[in-house]
């Protein structure tokens, strides 16, 4: 029998979060971002507000671009900000795995890499390397009147 698990992340950005749902195949249309928690659905039927959310109507009208563990979703997936601001996804065990999480993390990291440097205006580069993301970025440092480039990011998930 399927019930709701609670995993535990470091994710606190739900921009950041946001861009990793929409790399791991969720349409961004199909995220709900709410800044007090709204009720979600689980399996289980326990009470749960959730910030981030994706309604389980969602997968079930779009098996197509995204592959869950079960072929039907039975509950809403949804994340909840604790008082530290990260994230606890709550998640149907049928559905979404620790592997699951595991990847969305990943690219939540890519993501949160590439808002920061574009709020520093950083320019960088992706690429795909043995079938994972990596993001490069340089920066160029003035030393004793000689452009010094520095590797500054170089993020393989």
């Amino acid at each position: 029998m399927s019930h709701t698990l609670d995993m535990k992340t470091t994710m606190n950005d739900p921009e950041a979060l946001t861009r990793a749902l929409v790399a791991m195949g969720i349409s961004r249309s199909a995220i709900e971002l709410h800044k007090q928690g709204v009720p979600i659905e689980t399996y289980d039927n326990k009470k749960v507000n959730a910030h981030v959310v994706v309604r389980k109507d969602w997968f079930n009208k779009n098996k197509d671009k995204i592959t869950i563990g079960h072929n039907y979703a039975y509950s809403d997936l949804g994340f909840v900000q604790g008082a530290d601001g990260s994230y606890v996804a709550k998640v149907d065990e049928s559905n979404f795995d620790q592997t699951w999480v595991n990847k969305l993390g990943t690219h939540y990291n890519i993501e949160k890499a590439k808002i920061v440097l574009d709020e520093k205006k950083i320019k960088y580069t992706e690429s795909v390397e043995s079938g994972l993301p990596v993001i490069r970025a340089t920066i160029s440092l003035k030393k004793q009147n000689r452009i010094v480039n520095r590797n500054i990011i170089s993020f393989k998930s």
